[in-house]
């Protein structure tokens, strides 16, 4: 019978696909316990065995520790799925990013991230995936912009898709709000009567105004629609 041969791992290629042709080899050669820990450690090279060689000896001795480091060091989709915790962990919004797209970065992450949380639809999972798609997005944008969602006390209502459309009407206000401040701020700066205190009343007043009228016009739309369902 002609002996069966196991090419060697470097670390590039399938390591799941190498690790069940290991197994069949050790399962030929009876290999079991150290002796097979042994023999999976005798077939790696390059990057791959140096990854078993920075094991504690007595972990390099138990086959499961061997193929489970081997797997977690050049398995793709467990690469993906430390990077993608790291990631949300310090989650930042990108210049000229939209919320759109900084909510659509989020949940491509989370699924990457939490795959079998992201895959529930019912009960205390599906909560807890909402509760830190929510978390994330407020903590990736600017501050006073989070600041002043969190202001409502209905924020925690508010859905990733929800949270992304307040951003962008609120970042719709200030754009067209700040030119008009500005206006106002270079006018104390020339009059030279321009003051911290001052220039902070004049933005929250300004702010503060333009989003009264705009949830007026929003009450007014509101109360059109009644008397005309009425």
């Amino acid at each position: 019978m002609a002996e069966i041969k196991q090419a060697c791992y470097d670390g590039t290629g399938d390591v799941d696909l190498w690790r069940m042709k290991m197994k069949f080899y050790c399962s030929t050669k009876k290999f079991e316990g150290k002796q097979e820990a042994h023999a999976i450690a005798s077939k790696l090279e390059g990057a791959a065995f140096l990854c078993i060689a920075r094991l504690d000896d007595e972990l390099q001795d138990d086959p499961k520790e061997v193929k489970a480091a081997l797997r977690k060091e050049f398995n793709k989709e467990s690469i993906d799925h430390e990077k993608a915790v790291d990631e949300l962990r310090g989650l930042r919004r990108k210049g000229g990013e939209t919320p759109a797209q900084l909510a659509w970065r989020i949940e491509k992450l989370m699924a990457k991230a939490y795959p079998e949380l992201c895959a529930s639809t019912h009960g205390s999972a599906k909560k807890t995936k909402e509760l830190m798609l929510h978390d994330t997005f407020l903590g990736a944008i600017d501050n006073a912009m989070s600041r002043k969602i969190k202001s409502d006390s209905k924020h925690r209502d508010l859905n990733l898709t929800q949270l992304s459309e307040e951003l962008d009407r609120l970042e719709l206000i200030y754009k067209t709000t700040v030119p008009k401040v500005n206006l106002e701020v270079n006018n104390f700066k020339t009059t030279g009567e321009a003051d911290e205190i001052s220039l902070r009343k004049i933005i929250r007043e300004e702010v503060a105004a333009a989003l009264s009228k705009e949830n007026d016009g929003s009450r007014e739309t509101e109360d059109e629609t009644k008397r005309t369902v009425g």
